[in-house]
């Protein structure tokens, strides 16, 4: 269904006015939101949680070494921090 005019809108299987769509979009999400998780873990049997832990873990690794700053005279406005620079190329 699509609509041809521009004060109305789809939303599923209605045509509701445009000013009234993000009311009806946020009441939807608010209708779920309490059962968002237990959706994932019935759809996903779980696994849902573990691609999170993945992702996460992927995006921010426990271990990031901190690129040295490439302006020569950093090194005597920063303050030494042990352990934050890998020099051992």
């Amino acid at each position: 269904m699509l609509v041809k005019d521009n004060k109305n809108i789809d939303f599923g299987y209605k045509i509701v006015k445009k000013k009234d769509k993000q009311n009806l979009v946020n009441s939807v999400f608010n209708s779920v939101a309490d059962k968002y998780d237990l959706m994932n873990d019935i759809t996903s049997l779980g696994i849902h949680r573990e691609w999170k832990n993945n992702l996460i873990n992927w995006m921010a690794p426990q271990n990031p070494k901190t690129p040295k700053p490439q302006n020569p005279m950093s090194d005597f406005c920063l303050p030494p921090l042990s352990g934050v620079y890998n020099n051992n190329k």
